[in-house]
């Protein structure tokens, strides 16, 4: 009997030079392809996920991603570096028998429409975040013959401005739970090289530090917080654009001995493991919201801003809390209670972890991601 013929698919990526929300979940989704059924191929504009991704054995190419985009201030016409993408990936798709793209976000789509228009292959497109009538219509990501979002409220933000024709389907992003998960005893040296006491509570936020993550907001009710709770302290796990912003701010609310800007870190498991007693997201808006659902997975409380998908990973008053976005004095509210009661941050952490497990798992999403693809290329 003949050995079947793989299906090739081209993963296309566009972000920042770094391993964060969407990188991670490429990673995953190339980690968990079915690798009897399907060939990855990778192209993308960044050297971290480039790396991180030929570590896996997947082949890959660097390339910057143009993009055709008028929206108030920000300008991007770049017509004929685009129509050299779109040829380059025709190009690539034919010399490697590419039966499939796939757009890791809405950018890629752009390029990666008018090639697989060309090519008469489908394209899949995963949209992790939020995006106005003008992108959605210029990366023409809501043409694609499925359109995979990351929560149920980006799913009806964004289908509500355009015509989907039924090609939208919400999958959850999946952790590794055996990665996040409890432990029985905290590594107490962790703390201590952070320059934290041990009886010290520890208020954590993974993520990009930038406005929209909601940093200031939770810097203000921080400062509230450490007025009445002296023995606590408040870390910041990554870097970003507006870090020396955030970091004048604590100088300016007179906490900052007792907020540490880590910078960029590689295991973040640890923090949520061995230094975090409670984990918080206080962002104006997000895609998913996957810092909570680590977190959560880690067994710890969550405290998130009561915006619609952070609402579909944190149940209120069970596995952790919500407070209106931007309202400071009830985040403060809210952490003061954690803070207060322990046995509260237990039996919320141990709930979180049981949510992680029945919604968000590696496993439930890399076999839907598998099946999606598989029906895409009618193999199902």
């Amino acid at each position: 009997m003949s050995k079947q013929k793989r299906t090739n698919i081209l993963f296309i990526h566009y972000g920042d030079n770094w391993i964060r929300g969407s990188e991670v979940v490429l990673l995953y989704i190339l980690k968990g392809i079915d690798k009897n059924i399907f060939s990855p191929f990778l192209m993308c504009n960044q050297s971290a996920m480039a790396n991180e991704a030929e570590k896996l054995g997947v082949p890959t190419f660097l390339t910057s991603i143009p993009e055709i985009m008028i929206d108030k201030n920000y300008i991007k016409l770049q017509f004929i570096k685009l129509t050299k993408l779109v040829f380059k990936i025709i190009k690539l798709s034919k010399t490697h028998k590419i039966d499939l793209i796939y757009c890791n976000s809405g950018l890629p789509s752009q390029a990666g429409y008018y090639a697989s228009k060309l090519l008469k292959i489908p394209m899949i497109c995963h949209i992790h975040a939020p995006y106005t009538y003008r992108y959605i219509f210029l990366y023409r990501f809501y043409k694609a013959q499925k359109v995979i979002f990351v929560s149920k409220a980006i799913k009806e933000e964004i289908t509500g401005k355009i015509n989907f024709q039924n090609n939208g389907e919400v999958i959850y992003n999946g952790i590794d739970t055996n990665l996040f998960l409890p432990v029985e005893q905290k590594d107490p040296q962790l703390k201590l090289n952070l320059g934290i006491d041990l009886d010290t509570v520890v208020i954590g936020q993974v993520g990009s530090l930038i406005f929209r993550k909601g940093v200031d907001i939770l810097l203000k009710a921080f400062e509230r917080v450490n007025k009445r709770y002296p023995k606590t302290h408040l870390v910041f796990t990554s870097s970003g654009p507006d870090e020396n912003t955030f970091v004048r701010l604590s100088r300016e609310l007179g906490c900052k001995k007792n907020v540490t800007f880590t910078g960029y870190v590689d295991n973040v498991p640890n923090y949520y493991k061995h230094i975090f007693d409670i984990n918080v997201l206080a962002s104006r808006a997000e895609g998913l919201g996957i810092s909570l659902i680590e977190g959560a997975s880690c067994g710890l409380p969550c405290v998130g801003s009561n915006i619609p998908c952070i609402a579909e990973i944190i149940e209120n008053n069970h596995s952790g809390l919500l407070f209106e976005k931007e309202n400071i004095p009830m985040l403060a509210e809210k952490l003061e209670l954690l803070i207060a009661n322990p046995s509260l941050r237990k039996t919320m952490g141990a709930r979180g972890r049981e949510i992680v497990g029945e919604k968000f798992s590696i496993d439930t999403f890399t076999k839907r991601i598998n099946d999606t693809l598989k029906n895409q290329v009618n193999l199902i």
